[in-house]
């Protein structure tokens, strides 16, 4: 766990995004927001899931036509900046919610697909390397291996 960042904390069972905001605590947030709004009836799967996709447009559309873009947005303004953190807190929040109602525990589902990706590019064959899992070492023992054990994992779950 200790590639994971600074700000995303393992606290027990609980997992923390922040010190200041779990996961539990910030789907109870969203919750009662939309209770107190009476916006549960809107939110289905798919609705959730368009205004998630929605959400993702308007992120992808800050970064249009910039080419590639430094970590930590150096050549962003800070309005710029505040923006994109913004529609990040709205993709979040739309995840999360769309989890809730999809009755999927994120937290654990987090946690397995990151195992599952360990399996499947393990360090010491992949380090340095972006291709896809089927490409690494092809036509040899390791690469038939992981593509076997990738779709024994793909046919458990359905990420």
């Amino acid at each position: 766990m200790a590639a994971l960042s600074k700000s995303f904390l393992l606290q027990g069972s609980s997992v923390c995004f922040f010190k200041s905001l779990s996961y539990f605590f910030s789907r109870k947030i969203q919750h009662d927001f939309a209770q107190e709004r009476d916006w549960d009836q809107y939110h289905s799967p798919r609705n959730l899931l368009l205004a998630l996709v929605g959400e993702v447009g308007e992120l992808a559309e800050i970064f249009q036509w910039r080419g590639e873009v430094k970590e930590g947005l150096p050549d962003f303004s800070a309005n710029e900046k505040e923006h994109v953190g913004q529609e990040i807190s709205d993709i979040m929040l739309y995840l999360v919610r769309l989890a809730e109602k999809c009755h999927v525990n994120l937290p654990e589902a987090v946690m397995k697909k990151i195992q599952q990706n360990r399996n499947k590019y393990p360090a010491s064959v992949v380090y340095g390397r972006s291709e896809k899992y089927t490409e690494y070492a092809h036509g040899t023992k390791i690469s038939h291996e992981i593509a076997d054990e990738t779709r024994k994992l793909d046919n458990g779950s359905n990420s």
